[in-house]
């Protein structure tokens, strides 16, 4: 049977919405403005929006007009009320038909899908850009850290690695131009972020609070695992001398559209 991930589930858990809320100002934040660019008078469409409205606020502010698309009722309730355009469906079944835009972002969102349902989705997104779409994936091939980094790692592993391709970044690629039809004319390009030793904890932090929302339909050791690691993860962040670690590198992929054939 398979597996609901947290974009197909009911409601998002309280742990996976307040990790959602503090993505504004990390390095897949800014991976997306740089990658988005230039928005006055342009409408920006962010298929699997999540709980953060910090990417409709950079939007707004900058002169365009932001639209949220996301499966999650709360997802929808929390940018209604930040005052954006708001519409709730499933990009896989493309119900309802996603609205077209200029630019349509997509991030974290195809490691969630099987195949198939992933591959309709890149039609769908294609479909509904009038320039080009951004989707942005990750690759865990190089994540590495001390022992503790390492645990959280492994265990992640264990228990995302059930849900969704968390090395998909590898061969987002491939994966889109295996997709597209030649026929329609499209450019695309791929960025993969560099690894970089950092010392800052707070995207371990996040993970934790990731895994502590997956952990719930696990076995009761992969809980008392999060814990244990959650708790070794907070000391570590509090030191002065903590340790390098090396977080998931993420890769862009941009396909513009009318540039021929390849």
């Amino acid at each position: 049977m398979e597996k609901k991930n947290i974009y197909e589930a009911k409601a998002v858990s309280k742990e996976e919405e307040a990790r959602q809320k503090g993505l504004a100002g990390d390095r897949l934040f800014t991976l997306s403005t740089q990658a988005i660019g230039e928005v006055e008078g342009k409408t920006v469409l962010d298929v699997g929006a999540g709980m953060s409205t910090a990417l409709g606020a950079w939007v707004k502010q900058r002169g365009g007009e932001y639209i949220a698309f996301d499966i999650q009722e709360g997802v929808i309730r929390e940018h209604a009320q930040a005052g954006h355009v708001a519409i709730q469906g499933d990009i896989a079944q493309a119900i309802p038909v996603l609205p077209t835009a200029d630019i349509v972002h997509v991030r974290l969102v195809l490691m969630h899908l099987i195949r198939q349902k992933r591959n309709r989705a890149i039609e769908e997104v294609f479909r509904a850009a009038k320039e080009r779409c951004l989707f942005i994936e990750p690759d865990w091939t190089e994540f590495c850290g001390n022992a503790v980094v390492n645990r959280l790692r492994d265990l992640a592993i264990r228990i995302l690695g059930q849900r969704m391709d968390l090395y998909l970044g590898r061969t987002l690629f491939t994966v889109i131009a295996n997709v597209l039809p030649m026929s329609n004319g499209r450019l695309i390009t791929e960025k993969r972020l560099p690894p970089e030793s950092k010392k800052d904890y707070r995207e371990l932090v996040q993970m934790t609070s990731a895994l502590k929302s997956n952990a719930v339909e696990n076995m009761t050791e992969c809980i008392l695992a999060t814990e244990e690691i959650a708790l070794a993860i907070a000391k570590e962040a509090q030191k002065d001398n903590r340790a390098f670690f090396t977080p998931p590198r993420f890769t862009l992929v941009e396909v513009k559209k009318g540039c021929g054939q390849d």
